[in-house]
């Protein structure tokens, strides 16, 4: 048998006083006496009241005293240990981003983790404990450890994650912890964990939170979108407040149904804001994820050289890009380009391409740069989008080739290179990366394809142009918190830094231009430093709390079908049941005495 909350021990302090009070209460005897007498026995019985007598023997007090140690047992958690309860225990800490509730004090981690250490001391000599943290990512701190005080050290250290739990990869882990032996799983967190005995934490369940904030840019404004999800049960109603620049903008109020979500839009917002912040402005358990944050990404005119012996299709596209300035330049003086932000060349290439800007070439003949990459040409490919920016809102292609060139990219690993179409021959389009420069190579002339008479022709352009012409070194200006980011700095870069909202430094080296931050662990807005001779050229980023995610994973499959959960059986339920009884003897035995006092 054992407990698992300590703190209800404490419940018994209450049988101490039971018995004073027993002790202080007078003793009477029934008598007849004479009226006058009566008066100054009530006074002797009025003094006596106030000193302790000696204890007697009353099954009142017996009753009662049982009925505090059957309260005691229920606040303890008081279980009935299996017979073949194993000598293994994993213990499951729940870090998670809805850890750092403020509904049990000081939070609902801090909670799990006095839990957790409770659960230690009840462990027999010679258990092992395998400690297992929930984050994004599970982090096992012990396996198999005998030192329970050091275990009971690594869990005063733990901090919480400030994101949301893969449940799918917890069970995975915890199967590998098992290493096929019974073991006992105890899982300390506000959720639920299949197979497991819960040491549940919360008392509230009433959350709002913000999820992404979106800008749009018009002619002479701003808007902005943001959505307000409701975790509670029941209905509420909530102020949405906007900052621009840390200045009070509007707020607007908005009703959510239960555990659903609506957007809120603001307009008028001045054009030439730079930071945008959206507040809940109301109060409940976790106050972390009451605030988005968004950074206003200015688009700029880029220009783009187009050489070609002529493609309509590819002209009409390139009309519908507003941020891009084409200049037809004649194949003659191709050798010579320099000074675009983008080169595109369709069915020529040069000898040698430029280095000053993203290349974007359209079935490349066969003596081109690319010729190192090519295999050969089929006909007729059954191709598959890979998984690529540039695919995105892609998700089948309907288009048809004729012809295609296909290329092998993994001859070359000097350049980052990644698929965009792919056959069971090879890649057919491409995108590569050198840290400087940007590149995409269609293998196909699009004249030869289907692809400019589908609605997928304008989406995938559109991507690839985005893809090709973002001046931006940041690969996005909104992530979630624990999200990679990456990073291309400028070729001229001599020092480049990061600074956190909370006024941090992360120094990043230089010598490759293609950098993955990966330590955004703060909420709010970072901003990238690139220092250029005497230049800093500054970039911003937004940083904010993923949405939660439901995983639903069975956890069992062959492995874990074998497995033996250890999780004790909860005896509260008899418990409450034998205290229900007892209170009811107890009424009985003192209706009865008061009736025959009569």
């Amino acid at each position: 048998m054992g407990i698992s909350q300590t703190l209800g021990l404490a419940a018994l302090l209450g049988i101490p006083f039971i018995v004073i009070l027993y002790m202080l209460k007078p003793k009477h005897q029934n008598r007849v006496v004479a009226s006058t007498y009566l008066w100054q026995q009530v006074f002797d019985e009025i003094e006596s009241a106030s000193k302790i007598h000696r204890l007697r023997k009353s099954i009142l007090l017996f009753l009662e005293i049982l009925a505090m140690l059957l309260i005691t047992a229920i606040l303890s958690g008081v279980f009935l240990k299996n017979a073949g309860s194993s000598q293994h225990h994993i213990l499951v800490l729940d870090g998670s981003l809805s850890m750092q509730s403020t509904d049990v004090k000081p939070t609902r981690f801090e909670e799990a983790k006095n839990l957790a250490a409770d659960y230690l001391n009840q462990l027999d000599d010679g258990a092992m404990v395998s400690l297992l943290v929930l984050r994004e990512t599970p982090e096992i701190l012990f396996r198999e450890e005998e030192d329970l005080a050091l275990v009971r050290d690594g869990i005063r250290q733990v901090q919480p994650s400030m994101n949301y739990v893969d449940k799918a990869l917890a069970y995975e882990t915890i199967q590998a912890l098992s290493s096929d032996h019974d073991y006992d799983l105890a899982y300390f967190g506000d959720d639920d964990f299949q197979g497991a005995r819960l040491f549940r934490i919360g008392k509230d369940e009433r959350n709002l939170s913000l999820h992404g904030l979106s800008m749009t840019a018009y002619e002479n404004s701003l808007s902005a979108l943001t959505e307000v999800v409701n975790d509670s049960p029941q209905e509420e109603t909530v102020p949405v407040s906007l900052y621009v620049d840390d200045l009070y903008l509007t707020t607007k109020e908005v009703t959510i149904a239960p555990k659903g979500s609506t957007r809120v839009f603001f307009d008028s917002i001045p054009k030439e804001t730079k930071v945008l912040k959206a507040v809940i402005e109301t109060s409940d358990r976790l106050v972390l994820d009451n605030e988005a944050h968004g950074v206003v990404t200015p688009k700029l005119k880029s220009r783009l050289a187009y050489v070609s012996q002529g493609n309509l299709f590819l002209e009409k596209i390139m009309d519908l890009q507003d941020q891009v300035e084409v200049y037809e330049i004649d194949e003659v003086g191709v050798e010579m380009l320099t000074g675009y932000d983008l080169y595109l060349f369709d069915g020529i290439s040069p000898e040698r391409l430029p280095t000053d800007g993203n290349i974007l070439m359209i079935d490349p003949p066969t003596e081109a740069v690319t010729d190192s990459l090519s295999i050969g040409y089929i006909e007729n490919p059954i191709f598959e989008a890979a998984n690529h920016p540039i695919t995105h809102l892609i998700e089948e292609p309907e288009f048809k080739i004729a012809v295609t060139q296909v290329f092998d990219i993994d001859r070359d690993t000097t350049e980052r290179k990644e698929s965009i179409y792919e056959t069971e021959h090879g890649t057919i389009a491409y995108s590569w990366e050198n840290g400087r420069n940007r590149g995409v190579v269609f293998g196909f002339d699009f004249r030869y394809s289907d692809l400019p008479l589908g609605i997928e022709y304008p989406i995938l352009m559109t991507n690839t142009f985005n893809y090709l012409l973002n001046p931006s070194a940041l690969s996005s200006s909104q992530i979630s918190v624990g999200q990679a980011l990456d990073i291309g700095l400028s070729p001229d870069t001599e020092k480049a830094w990061i600074e956190t909202p909370q006024g941090g430094t992360f120094s990043l080296s230089n010598e490759n231009k293609y950098i993955t931050f990966r330590d955004a662990d703060q909420l709010g807005v970072y901003t990238l430093n690139q220092q250029i001779g005497d230049v800093i050229e500054t970039e911003s980023f937004a940083v904010n709390t993923p949405q939660k995610e439901t995983i639903t994973s069975n956890a069992s499959g062959e492995k874990g079908e074998r497995q033996t959960y250890y999780t004790g059986k909860d005896l509260s339920i008899w418990i409450g049941t034998l205290l229900i009884i007892v209170l009811l003897v107890e009424w009985l035995i003192y209706s009865r005495r008061k009736r025959y006092a009569r």
